[in-house]
């Protein structure tokens, strides 16, 4: 299988190539499901809704069941309902998405799910402040300084509090 290739001109890599589950027919389970959910939020903050839903529907297939894997579907999930703009699911999936990160003691994940409802939320919506503020007190802990660039430039970018008209991809944020 050969690796996929960044798009050039881009600090961000972007996979350009199409995606399915068939894309990941050899893979074993184990590295299925820990590089679907990953391939899947690149797709969400690249703006691609089609290879996240693509990275779910492979996830789903692989039949692995488990605390983790329940927690990476909400989180999936939420971030597609973002994305199509279905608010109400997007904030109900990401609490319980929240929840269960919390529930396993995965701050690290947790704070990416925040960061998922920032990018892809109104950023005025005060789900979006609080998962904001959660995000930047581990990503600071953490010392995860491109991950508090990108929070941070997110925010800036409609004034902290002032509402998108659309999600936002990483792209646009490292571009500006």
């Amino acid at each position: 299988m050969t690796a996929p290739r960044p798009s050039s001109g881009s600090r961000v890599a972007t996979v350009r190539q199409p995606r399915s589950g068939a894309n990941y027919a050899g893979w074993s389970n184990l590295n299925a499901t820990s590089a679907l959910p990953r391939a899947a939020r690149a797709s969400l903050w690249a703006g691609d809704i089609t290879g996240a839903r693509a990275d779910l529907d492979a996830l789903v297939a692989t039949g692995v069941h488990g605390a983790v894997i329940d927690a990476w579907l909400a989180t999936i999930g939420a971030g597609i309902a973002a994305a199509e703009g279905r608010i109400g699911d997007a904030r109900r999936e990401h609490r319980e998405a929240l929840t269960r990160w919390r529930a396993l003691g995965q701050p690290w994940f947790e704070s990416l799910t925040c960061l998922d409802l920032v990018l892809l939320l109104d950023v005025a919506d005060l789900d979006v402040d609080a998962a904001a503020e959660r995000a930047r007190e581990v990503f600071t802990q953490l010392g995860a300084r491109p991950f508090l660039d990108i929070l941070d430039t997110r925010l800036a970018r409609d004034g902290g509090k002032a509402p998108a008209t659309r999600p936002v991809s990483t792209t646009e944020l490292v571009r500006g």
